[in-house]
């Protein structure tokens, strides 16, 4: 191994999953350190080889070093910004990072590319409704939606967040028709169950539906405070002190 490392006309296909072989029985940080510093070496004599780039970031990914592997993939992507599974992994560590500024850009730049895959729409809708972006959120998830349908689970949680983004824009009914929709296909998501009751009792509109979908989070949930908020809240508004 150490021979080959030291041929600077080696392989680099070679060379890296070689260190993959290595990171995956490595058995101490020190020995993670030296295949990382390996790895790091092969990019910086292959500046402009995107295959360096990615399996550099691959195996950053396996040390926990996130933000430096989402660095990585970002560099790929400028490279050759044609490989779908950089840009998915490039969201999956924005958001792991919670870092939602850069889901958006990303996902924009990942739609460039790719307009037609509904999991980037999907990113982009998540990140704009979390900041409260609500027009934005539900143009892209509306995009996400017609490009998923035969993904039910994910359509249950483009719908659960459809109808959080309507109620943003006071978009009621549609709101109300998006909880109802992705209820259909799990009854059970205490997420949209609790916003909808929410929601409707803020209106003051259907009270014993919010009662009945409030009650039923707290019974699989007794000691989450939000979800026992919410149905306080339900029986306030409704009078039942």
């Amino acid at each position: 191994i150490g021979q080959m490392f030291n041929n600077p006309n080696g392989d680099i296909d070679t060379k890296m999953q070689a260190l993959v072989g290595l990171m995956r029985e490595a058995k101490d940080d020190v020995t993670r350190q030296d295949v990382l510093n390996r790895a790091a070496e092969i990019v910086k004599a292959h500046p402009k080889d995107m295959r360096a780039y990615v399996v550099y970031a691959d195996l950053l990914v396996k040390a926990d070093r996130r933000a430096e592997a989402r660095d990585a993939y970002v560099k790929a992507a400028r490279i050759n910004p044609a490989m779908y599974e950089v840009w998915g992994a490039i969201l999956d560590l924005d958001g792991a990072l919670n870092q939602i500024d850069s889901v958006i850009a990303h996902a924009d730049q990942a739609l460039e590319n790719f307009p037609n895959q509904g999991l980037f729409w999907y990113s982009s809708g998540s990140a704009h409704l979390i900041k409260r972006h609500y027009q934005q959120a539900v143009d892209a998830l509306e995009e996400a939606q017609k490009l998923t349908s035969e993904n039910k689970e994910l359509q249950g949680a483009i719908l659960a967040q459809l109808g959080d983004a309507y109620n943003g824009l006071g978009e009621h009914t549609k709101s109300d028709e998006s909880y109802e929709a992705s209820l259909k296909i799990n009854p059970a998501n205490d997420n949209v169950l609790n916003n909808y009751s929410y929601f409707l009792s803020l209106r003051k509109e259907k009270l014993d539906r919010s009662k009945e979908m409030a009650a039923a989070v707290i019974t699989r949930n007794p000691t989450i405070a939000t979800y026992l908020d919410t149905y306080a809240w339900v029986l306030y508004v409704m009078k039942d002190y």
